[in-house]
Protein backbone atom coordinates (compact mmCIF):
# COMPACT_ATOMS: atom_id res chain seq x y z
CA UNK A 1 0.00 0.00 0.00
CA UNK A 2 2.88 2.47 1.02
CA UNK A 3 4.04 2.26 -2.43
CA UNK A 4 0.78 2.20 -4.24
CA UNK A 5 0.15 5.44 -2.39
CA UNK A 6 3.61 6.34 -2.78
CA UNK A 7 3.85 6.29 -6.59
CA UNK A 8 0.22 7.48 -6.99
CA UNK A 9 -1.20 3.92 -8.37
CA UNK A 10 -4.55 5.01 -6.26
CA UNK A 11 -6.56 2.08 -7.80
CA UNK A 12 -4.27 -0.31 -6.68
CA UNK A 13 -4.17 1.45 -3.33
CA UNK A 14 -7.79 1.17 -2.96
CA UNK A 15 -7.97 -2.12 -4.04
CA UNK A 16 -5.56 -3.36 -1.41
CA UNK A 17 -7.53 -1.42 1.18
CA UNK A 18 -10.89 -3.16 -0.05
CA UNK A 19 -9.44 -6.71 0.09
CA UNK A 20 -8.06 -5.58 3.80
CA UNK A 21 -11.51 -4.68 4.76
CA UNK A 22 -12.94 -7.62 3.46
CA UNK A 23 -10.31 -9.88 5.13
CA UNK A 24 -10.86 -8.36 8.21
CA UNK A 25 -14.61 -8.50 8.40
CA UNK A 26 -14.71 -12.22 8.12
CA UNK A 27 -12.42 -12.29 10.89
CA UNK A 28 -14.98 -9.98 12.73
CA UNK A 29 -12.19 -7.08 13.63
CA UNK A 30 -15.02 -4.65 13.02
CA UNK A 31 -12.77 -1.63 14.02
CA UNK A 32 -10.01 -2.23 11.82
CA UNK A 33 -12.18 -3.24 9.06
CA UNK A 34 -14.19 0.47 9.12
CA UNK A 35 -10.82 1.77 8.89
CA UNK A 36 -9.72 -0.03 5.90
CA UNK A 37 -12.60 0.41 4.13
CA UNK A 38 -13.10 4.18 4.63
CA UNK A 39 -9.61 4.44 3.72
CA UNK A 40 -10.47 2.68 0.29
CA UNK A 41 -13.69 5.06 -0.08
CA UNK A 42 -11.21 8.09 0.59
CA UNK A 43 -8.09 7.49 -2.14
CA UNK A 44 -11.51 6.64 -4.15
CA UNK A 45 -13.09 10.06 -4.05
CA UNK A 46 -9.84 12.00 -3.76
CA UNK A 47 -7.86 10.63 -6.53
CA UNK A 48 -9.59 8.69 -9.11
CA UNK A 49 -11.95 10.08 -11.57
CA UNK A 50 -13.74 7.01 -13.10
CA UNK A 51 -14.94 5.17 -10.34
CA UNK A 52 -14.52 1.54 -9.48
CA UNK A 53 -17.14 -0.86 -10.33
CA UNK A 54 -16.69 -2.22 -6.97
CA UNK A 55 -16.45 1.21 -5.05
CA UNK A 56 -20.84 0.35 -4.69
CA UNK A 57 -19.21 -2.89 -2.81
CA UNK A 58 -16.89 -0.90 -0.40
CA UNK A 59 -20.19 1.62 0.79
CA UNK A 60 -22.15 -2.04 1.27
CA UNK A 61 -19.86 -3.88 3.11
CA UNK A 62 -19.10 -1.05 5.20
CA UNK A 63 -22.62 -0.84 5.83
CA UNK A 64 -22.66 -4.15 7.08
CA UNK A 65 -20.04 -3.63 9.96
CA UNK A 66 -22.02 -0.81 10.85
CA UNK A 67 -24.94 -2.44 11.53
CA UNK A 68 -22.81 -5.27 13.15
CA UNK A 69 -21.56 -3.41 15.61
CA UNK A 70 -25.11 -0.99 16.56
CA UNK A 71 -24.04 2.11 14.95
CA UNK A 72 -27.42 2.19 12.48
CA UNK A 73 -27.18 6.20 11.18
CA UNK A 74 -23.67 5.03 9.90
CA UNK A 75 -25.21 2.25 8.77
CA UNK A 76 -28.24 3.82 6.56
CA UNK A 77 -25.80 6.67 5.40
CA UNK A 78 -23.22 4.15 3.62
CA UNK A 79 -26.21 2.21 2.13
CA UNK A 80 -27.89 5.23 0.54
CA UNK A 81 -24.32 5.86 -0.69
CA UNK A 82 -23.93 2.24 -2.41
CA UNK A 83 -27.21 3.27 -4.09
CA UNK A 84 -26.13 6.33 -5.68
CA UNK A 85 -23.94 3.55 -8.12
CA UNK A 86 -25.71 2.24 -11.11
CA UNK A 87 -25.03 -1.58 -10.46
CA UNK A 88 -27.69 -4.45 -11.49
CA UNK A 89 -31.15 -5.14 -9.97
CA UNK A 90 -29.74 -8.46 -8.34
CA UNK A 91 -27.07 -6.27 -6.41
CA UNK A 92 -29.51 -3.30 -5.90
CA UNK A 93 -31.49 -6.16 -3.72
CA UNK A 94 -29.05 -6.96 -1.37
CA UNK A 95 -28.60 -3.48 -0.55
CA UNK A 96 -32.28 -3.35 -0.05
CA UNK A 97 -32.23 -6.33 2.22
CA UNK A 98 -28.85 -4.38 4.24
CA UNK A 99 -30.97 -1.31 4.59
CA UNK A 100 -34.37 -3.33 5.77
CA UNK A 101 -32.20 -5.11 8.45
CA UNK A 102 -31.04 -1.71 9.82
CA UNK A 103 -34.28 -0.51 9.88
CA UNK A 104 -35.26 -3.70 12.06
CA UNK A 105 -32.92 -3.05 14.08
CA UNK A 106 -34.37 0.61 14.62
CA UNK A 107 -37.55 -0.53 14.89
CA UNK A 108 -39.24 0.85 11.83
CA UNK A 109 -40.77 -2.78 10.99
CA UNK A 110 -43.14 -0.85 7.91
CA UNK A 111 -40.45 0.96 6.53
CA UNK A 112 -38.07 -2.80 6.94
CA UNK A 113 -41.05 -4.25 4.98
CA UNK A 114 -41.49 -1.58 2.23
CA UNK A 115 -37.75 -2.18 1.59
CA UNK A 116 -38.05 -5.71 1.16
CA UNK A 117 -40.67 -4.76 -1.37
CA UNK A 118 -38.52 -2.81 -3.20
CA UNK A 119 -36.02 -6.02 -3.43
CA UNK A 120 -38.52 -8.31 -4.61
CA UNK A 121 -40.07 -6.40 -7.33
CA UNK A 122 -37.30 -6.30 -9.14
CA UNK A 123 -35.78 -9.89 -8.53
CA UNK A 124 -37.14 -12.78 -10.75
CA UNK A 125 -39.37 -15.37 -8.54
CA UNK A 126 -37.40 -18.31 -8.97
CA UNK A 127 -34.06 -17.08 -7.74
CA UNK A 128 -31.62 -17.93 -4.94
CA UNK A 129 -31.44 -14.18 -4.64
CA UNK A 130 -35.78 -14.43 -3.90
CA UNK A 131 -35.20 -16.92 -1.15
CA UNK A 132 -32.98 -14.45 0.73
CA UNK A 133 -35.58 -11.98 0.22
CA UNK A 134 -38.58 -14.35 1.92
CA UNK A 135 -36.60 -15.17 4.46
CA UNK A 136 -35.80 -11.46 6.07
CA UNK A 137 -39.77 -11.14 4.97
CA UNK A 138 -40.96 -13.92 7.12
CA UNK A 139 -39.07 -13.05 10.35
CA UNK A 140 -40.53 -9.67 10.50
CA UNK A 141 -43.61 -11.02 10.06
CA UNK A 142 -43.05 -13.17 12.57
CA UNK A 143 -41.68 -10.69 14.63
CA UNK A 144 -45.24 -8.60 14.13
CA UNK A 145 -47.07 -11.39 14.66
CA UNK A 146 -48.75 -12.31 11.71
CA UNK A 147 -48.58 -15.99 11.72
CA UNK A 148 -50.53 -16.32 8.63
CA UNK A 149 -48.40 -14.40 6.26
CA UNK A 150 -45.36 -15.75 7.56
CA UNK A 151 -46.90 -19.35 6.54
CA UNK A 152 -48.01 -18.35 3.10
CA UNK A 153 -44.25 -16.85 2.58
CA UNK A 154 -42.83 -20.18 3.66
CA UNK A 155 -44.84 -22.32 1.60
CA UNK A 156 -43.79 -20.04 -1.21
CA UNK A 157 -40.20 -20.16 -0.66
CA UNK A 158 -40.42 -24.12 -0.27
CA UNK A 159 -41.57 -24.16 -3.95
CA UNK A 160 -38.68 -21.98 -5.40
CA UNK A 161 -36.21 -23.70 -3.17
CA UNK A 162 -37.46 -27.18 -4.63
CA UNK A 163 -37.83 -25.61 -8.35
CA UNK A 164 -34.18 -24.85 -7.97
CA UNK A 165 -32.66 -27.41 -6.26
CA UNK A 166 -30.92 -28.94 -9.05
CA UNK A 167 -29.00 -25.99 -9.89
CA UNK A 168 -28.01 -24.59 -6.11
CA UNK A 169 -24.82 -26.14 -5.37
CA UNK A 170 -24.24 -27.86 -1.46
CA UNK A 171 -23.19 -25.12 0.60
CA UNK A 172 -26.37 -23.12 -0.22
CA UNK A 173 -28.61 -26.07 -0.57
CA UNK A 174 -27.96 -26.86 3.30
CA UNK A 175 -28.03 -23.04 4.25
CA UNK A 176 -31.75 -23.14 2.81
CA UNK A 177 -32.38 -26.10 4.10
CA UNK A 178 -31.22 -24.79 7.78
CA UNK A 179 -33.15 -21.28 7.78
CA UNK A 180 -36.36 -23.52 6.67
CA UNK A 181 -36.36 -25.70 9.81
CA UNK A 182 -35.34 -22.11 12.26
CA UNK A 183 -38.47 -20.89 10.80
CA UNK A 184 -40.68 -24.12 11.19
CA UNK A 185 -39.22 -23.50 14.69
CA UNK A 186 -40.68 -20.22 15.01
CA UNK A 187 -43.85 -21.13 13.96
CA UNK A 188 -44.52 -23.65 15.92
CA UNK A 189 -43.37 -22.30 18.44
CA UNK A 190 -46.28 -19.50 18.46
CA UNK A 191 -48.63 -22.20 17.83
CA UNK A 192 -46.92 -23.56 21.62
CA UNK A 193 -45.94 -26.82 19.94
CA UNK A 194 -42.91 -26.96 21.60
CA UNK A 195 -41.92 -30.31 20.40
CA UNK A 196 -42.28 -29.58 17.17
CA UNK A 197 -40.12 -26.32 17.99
CA UNK A 198 -37.40 -28.29 19.64
CA UNK A 199 -36.83 -30.83 16.81
CA UNK A 200 -37.10 -28.04 13.87
CA UNK A 201 -34.36 -26.03 15.65
CA UNK A 202 -32.47 -28.60 16.43
CA UNK A 203 -32.13 -29.72 13.19
CA UNK A 204 -31.32 -26.16 11.79
CA UNK A 205 -28.62 -26.15 14.67
CA UNK A 206 -26.72 -29.25 13.12
CA UNK A 207 -26.99 -28.10 9.79
CA UNK A 208 -25.68 -24.74 10.45
CA UNK A 209 -22.95 -26.31 12.28
CA UNK A 210 -21.85 -28.44 9.22
CA UNK A 211 -22.03 -25.41 7.38
CA UNK A 212 -20.41 -22.98 9.63
CA UNK A 213 -22.95 -20.20 9.31
CA UNK A 214 -22.35 -19.01 13.02
CA UNK A 215 -24.75 -15.84 12.38
CA UNK A 216 -27.51 -17.90 12.10
CA UNK A 217 -26.38 -20.61 14.55
CA UNK A 218 -26.71 -17.79 17.26
CA UNK A 219 -29.87 -16.74 16.33
CA UNK A 220 -31.30 -20.41 16.57
CA UNK A 221 -28.97 -20.87 20.00
CA UNK A 222 -31.39 -17.86 21.15
CA UNK A 223 -34.57 -19.35 19.49
CA UNK A 224 -34.27 -22.85 21.01
CA UNK A 225 -33.47 -21.34 24.57
CA UNK A 226 -36.85 -20.10 24.89
CA UNK A 227 -38.56 -23.85 23.86
CA UNK A 228 -36.06 -24.97 26.81
CA UNK A 229 -37.49 -22.37 29.05
CA UNK A 230 -40.79 -23.79 28.38
CA UNK A 231 -39.95 -27.78 28.81
CA UNK A 232 -38.67 -27.05 32.45
CA UNK A 233 -34.64 -27.40 31.07
CA UNK A 234 -33.20 -24.48 32.90
CA UNK A 235 -29.51 -25.34 32.18
CA UNK A 236 -29.96 -26.05 28.90
CA UNK A 237 -31.72 -22.67 28.39
CA UNK A 238 -28.80 -20.43 30.13
CA UNK A 239 -26.43 -22.66 28.70
CA UNK A 240 -27.85 -21.92 24.86
CA UNK A 241 -28.02 -18.22 25.36
CA UNK A 242 -24.12 -18.16 26.51
CA UNK A 243 -23.64 -19.66 23.47
CA UNK A 244 -25.41 -17.14 21.60
CA UNK A 245 -23.23 -14.47 23.33
CA UNK A 246 -20.36 -16.17 22.96
CA UNK A 247 -20.65 -15.91 19.18
CA UNK A 248 -21.91 -12.37 19.05
CA UNK A 249 -19.12 -11.44 20.70
CA UNK A 250 -16.42 -12.97 18.38
CA UNK A 251 -18.87 -10.96 15.40
CA UNK A 252 -18.58 -7.72 17.62
CA UNK A 253 -22.57 -7.88 17.33
CA UNK A 254 -23.96 -5.90 20.30
CA UNK A 255 -27.44 -6.25 19.12
CA UNK A 256 -27.54 -9.56 19.89
CA UNK A 257 -24.98 -9.65 22.79
CA UNK A 258 -27.67 -7.36 24.68
CA UNK A 259 -30.62 -9.61 23.23
CA UNK A 260 -28.72 -12.74 25.03
CA UNK A 261 -27.89 -10.56 28.43
CA UNK A 262 -31.81 -9.71 28.53
CA UNK A 263 -32.82 -13.43 27.44
CA UNK A 264 -30.88 -14.64 30.60
CA UNK A 265 -31.82 -11.57 33.10
CA UNK A 266 -35.32 -12.94 31.79
CA UNK A 267 -34.77 -16.80 32.69
CA UNK A 268 -33.57 -15.79 36.78
CA UNK A 269 -36.84 -13.65 36.89
CA UNK A 270 -38.39 -17.03 35.89
CA UNK A 271 -36.50 -18.30 38.62
CA UNK A 272 -37.07 -15.98 41.53
CA UNK A 273 -33.39 -15.61 41.54
CA UNK A 274 -33.89 -11.66 41.62
CA UNK A 275 -30.62 -10.25 41.85
CA UNK A 276 -29.08 -11.77 38.94
CA UNK A 277 -31.50 -10.70 36.83
CA UNK A 278 -31.08 -7.35 37.84
CA UNK A 279 -27.33 -7.67 36.76
CA UNK A 280 -28.04 -9.19 33.23
CA UNK A 281 -30.76 -6.53 32.84
CA UNK A 282 -28.57 -3.85 33.38
CA UNK A 283 -25.69 -5.38 30.96
CA UNK A 284 -28.65 -5.19 28.50
CA UNK A 285 -29.79 -1.67 29.14
CA UNK A 286 -25.86 -0.57 29.27
CA UNK A 287 -25.81 -1.93 25.51
CA UNK A 288 -28.67 -0.46 24.35
CA UNK A 289 -28.03 2.83 25.54
CA UNK A 290 -24.54 2.59 23.32
CA UNK A 291 -26.65 0.94 20.34
CA UNK A 292 -29.74 3.29 20.57
CA UNK A 293 -31.75 0.02 20.97
CA UNK A 294 -34.97 1.09 20.84
CA UNK A 295 -37.00 -2.10 20.78
CA UNK A 296 -34.35 -3.27 23.87
CA UNK A 297 -35.18 -0.09 25.84
CA UNK A 298 -39.30 -1.73 25.57
CA UNK A 299 -37.77 -5.51 26.75
CA UNK A 300 -35.64 -3.77 29.23
CA UNK A 301 -38.63 -1.85 30.52
CA UNK A 302 -40.97 -5.56 30.42
CA UNK A 303 -38.12 -7.04 32.92
CA UNK A 304 -37.83 -4.89 35.06
CA UNK A 305 -41.90 -4.53 35.26
CA UNK A 306 -41.75 -8.11 36.03
CA UNK A 307 -38.79 -7.79 38.92
CA UNK A 308 -40.81 -5.21 40.82
CA UNK A 309 -44.33 -7.09 40.15
CA UNK A 310 -42.35 -10.12 42.23
CA UNK A 311 -41.30 -7.57 44.71
CA UNK A 312 -44.38 -6.56 45.30
CA UNK A 313 -43.75 -2.88 44.06
CA UNK A 314 -47.15 -2.41 41.94
CA UNK A 315 -46.83 1.29 41.06
CA UNK A 316 -42.91 0.68 39.89
CA UNK A 317 -44.13 -2.41 37.67
CA UNK A 318 -46.74 -0.65 36.38
CA UNK A 319 -45.02 2.50 35.56
CA UNK A 320 -42.34 0.11 33.42
CA UNK A 321 -45.21 -1.87 31.71
CA UNK A 322 -46.69 0.92 30.35
CA UNK A 323 -43.28 2.39 29.01
CA UNK A 324 -42.76 -0.76 27.80
CA UNK A 325 -46.27 -0.75 25.83
CA UNK A 326 -45.80 2.58 24.38
CA UNK A 327 -42.10 1.61 22.91
CA UNK A 328 -43.96 -1.72 21.33
CA UNK A 329 -46.99 0.24 19.84
CA UNK A 330 -45.06 2.86 18.19
CA UNK A 331 -42.89 0.78 16.64
CA UNK A 332 -45.41 -1.86 15.56
CA UNK A 333 -44.57 -5.02 17.58
CA UNK A 334 -48.33 -5.40 18.14
CA UNK A 335 -47.82 -8.98 19.30
CA UNK A 336 -45.84 -7.86 22.25
CA UNK A 337 -47.54 -4.86 22.96
CA UNK A 338 -50.26 -6.68 23.79
CA UNK A 339 -48.13 -9.27 25.45
CA UNK A 340 -47.37 -6.00 28.08
CA UNK A 341 -51.16 -4.82 28.46
CA UNK A 342 -51.73 -8.08 29.93
CA UNK A 343 -49.35 -7.55 32.47
CA UNK A 344 -50.60 -4.13 33.15
CA UNK A 345 -53.96 -6.38 33.68
CA UNK A 346 -51.89 -8.35 36.28
CA UNK A 347 -50.70 -5.38 38.47
CA UNK A 348 -54.28 -4.43 38.27
CA UNK A 349 -55.45 -7.61 39.37
CA UNK A 350 -52.90 -7.42 42.42
CA UNK A 351 -54.19 -4.16 43.50
CA UNK A 352 -57.80 -4.98 43.49
CA UNK A 353 -58.27 -2.39 40.27
CA UNK A 354 -60.57 -5.01 38.80
CA UNK A 355 -62.71 -2.38 36.51
CA UNK A 356 -59.42 -1.60 34.72
CA UNK A 357 -58.60 -5.19 34.10
CA UNK A 358 -62.02 -5.89 32.43
CA UNK A 359 -61.33 -2.68 30.56
CA UNK A 360 -58.11 -4.09 29.34
CA UNK A 361 -59.65 -7.12 28.31
CA UNK A 362 -62.41 -5.26 25.86
CA UNK A 363 -59.40 -3.37 24.47
CA UNK A 364 -57.61 -5.66 23.26
CA UNK A 365 -60.12 -8.82 22.89
CA UNK A 366 -60.55 -8.16 18.85
CA UNK A 367 -56.33 -8.23 18.22
CA UNK A 368 -55.75 -11.31 20.39
CA UNK A 369 -57.61 -13.47 18.47
CA UNK A 370 -55.01 -13.88 16.21
CA UNK A 371 -52.59 -15.04 19.01
CA UNK A 372 -53.34 -18.66 20.97
CA UNK A 373 -50.81 -18.08 23.64
CA UNK A 374 -52.68 -14.77 24.42
CA UNK A 375 -55.70 -16.23 24.54
CA UNK A 376 -54.58 -18.51 27.46
CA UNK A 377 -53.45 -15.78 28.93
CA UNK A 378 -56.37 -13.68 28.78
CA UNK A 379 -58.52 -16.56 30.16
CA UNK A 380 -55.94 -17.25 33.10
CA UNK A 381 -56.17 -13.61 33.53
CA UNK A 382 -60.02 -13.88 33.64
CA UNK A 383 -59.86 -17.08 36.08
CA UNK A 384 -56.98 -14.95 38.36
CA UNK A 385 -59.75 -12.83 38.83
CA UNK A 386 -62.66 -14.53 39.55
CA UNK A 387 -60.05 -16.02 42.59
CA UNK A 388 -58.74 -13.15 43.86
CA UNK A 389 -62.57 -11.42 44.16
CA UNK A 390 -63.44 -15.29 45.93
CA UNK A 391 -65.43 -16.44 43.05
CA UNK A 392 -63.66 -19.62 43.91
CA UNK A 393 -66.30 -22.28 42.63
CA UNK A 394 -66.36 -20.10 39.19
CA UNK A 395 -62.50 -20.00 39.21
CA UNK A 396 -61.97 -23.94 39.72
CA UNK A 397 -64.44 -24.68 37.11
CA UNK A 398 -62.91 -22.45 34.79
CA UNK A 399 -59.08 -23.86 34.97
CA UNK A 400 -60.56 -27.32 34.94
CA UNK A 401 -61.87 -26.15 31.36
CA UNK A 402 -58.49 -25.38 30.67
CA UNK A 403 -57.06 -28.35 31.67
CA UNK A 404 -59.37 -30.22 29.09
CA UNK A 405 -58.23 -28.09 26.37
CA UNK A 406 -54.75 -28.51 27.63
CA UNK A 407 -54.48 -32.25 28.38
CA UNK A 408 -55.55 -32.73 24.01
CA UNK A 409 -52.81 -30.90 23.46
CA UNK A 410 -49.91 -32.25 26.10
CA UNK A 411 -48.44 -28.76 27.04
CA UNK A 412 -46.94 -30.56 30.12
CA UNK A 413 -45.67 -27.07 31.54
CA UNK A 414 -49.20 -25.30 31.82
CA UNK A 415 -50.73 -28.28 32.86
CA UNK A 416 -48.81 -28.50 35.83
CA UNK A 417 -48.98 -24.60 36.73
CA UNK A 418 -53.07 -25.19 36.50
CA UNK A 419 -53.28 -28.37 38.35
CA UNK A 420 -51.32 -26.23 41.00
CA UNK A 421 -54.17 -23.52 40.52
CA UNK A 422 -56.80 -26.04 41.17
CA UNK A 423 -55.35 -28.15 44.13
CA UNK A 424 -54.70 -24.44 46.46
CA UNK A 425 -57.79 -23.43 45.58
CA UNK A 426 -59.93 -26.26 46.10
CA UNK A 427 -58.71 -27.04 49.32
CA UNK A 428 -61.06 -27.12 52.15
CA UNK A 429 -64.03 -26.32 49.55
CA UNK A 430 -64.33 -28.97 46.79
CA UNK A 431 -62.73 -31.99 48.47
CA UNK A 432 -63.09 -34.32 45.72
CA UNK A 433 -61.70 -32.27 42.91
CA UNK A 434 -58.72 -31.19 45.53
CA UNK A 435 -57.69 -34.86 45.95
CA UNK A 436 -58.16 -35.88 42.14
CA UNK A 437 -55.75 -32.45 41.09
CA UNK A 438 -53.14 -33.23 43.71
CA UNK A 439 -52.89 -37.08 42.13
CA UNK A 440 -53.19 -35.39 39.34
CA UNK A 441 -50.45 -33.04 39.87
CA UNK A 442 -47.76 -36.04 41.38
CA UNK A 443 -48.03 -38.07 38.34
CA UNK A 444 -47.52 -35.06 35.83
CA UNK A 445 -44.97 -34.10 38.14
CA UNK A 446 -42.73 -37.39 38.05
CA UNK A 447 -43.62 -37.21 34.25
CA UNK A 448 -41.35 -33.83 33.54
CA UNK A 449 -39.12 -34.90 35.84
CA UNK A 450 -38.67 -38.39 34.35
CA UNK A 451 -38.18 -36.36 31.17
CA UNK A 452 -35.24 -34.05 32.09
CA UNK A 453 -32.15 -34.29 32.69
CA UNK A 454 -31.00 -35.06 36.37
CA UNK A 455 -28.97 -31.40 36.20
CA UNK A 456 -28.56 -29.17 39.40
CA UNK A 457 -30.34 -26.18 38.03
CA UNK A 458 -33.71 -27.86 36.64
CA UNK A 459 -33.56 -30.19 40.15
CA UNK A 460 -33.80 -27.05 41.76
CA UNK A 461 -36.54 -25.90 39.72
CA UNK A 462 -38.48 -28.26 39.44
CA UNK A 463 -38.50 -28.66 44.00
CA UNK A 464 -39.19 -25.41 44.05
CA UNK A 465 -42.13 -25.85 41.56
CA UNK A 466 -42.91 -28.75 43.45
CA UNK A 467 -43.14 -26.94 46.94
CA UNK A 468 -45.36 -24.40 45.32
CA UNK A 469 -47.70 -26.29 43.38
CA UNK A 470 -48.21 -29.55 46.27
CA UNK A 471 -47.34 -27.54 49.42
CA UNK A 472 -50.55 -28.94 50.71
CA UNK A 473 -49.16 -32.75 50.28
Amino acid sequence: SYHYENGKKWDKAANYYYIKGKWEINNYSNESAIKSLKQATKIIDDNIINKPDYNWKIYNDLGEVYTRIGENNKAIRSFKKALEYNISNIDKSKIYLNYADVLFNTSEYDEALNFISKAKSIIPLKSIEMLDILYSEIYLYQFKGDIDAALDLLNKRYEITYSLSDSINYIKKREMEGSNYAIMGNIAEHKRKYREALENFEKAIEIFKEINDIASLSVVYNNVSQIYLSLGWISKTIDSYEKSIKIDLLRGNKLGEATGYFNIGDTYIFLNALSKAKRYIKKCVDLNALINNISGDAYTNMGMGDICLIEKKYDKALEYYIKSANIFSKIGANYLYLFTRISQAKVHIKTGNYRKVENIIKETSNDIKKYSDLQFEIKNLNIEMLSDKGEYKQAIKQYIDQCNILEKEQFLDELLFLYSKITILSKNRINEIYTAYLNKGKILLERILAGIDNDKLEKQFMKREELRCFLNE
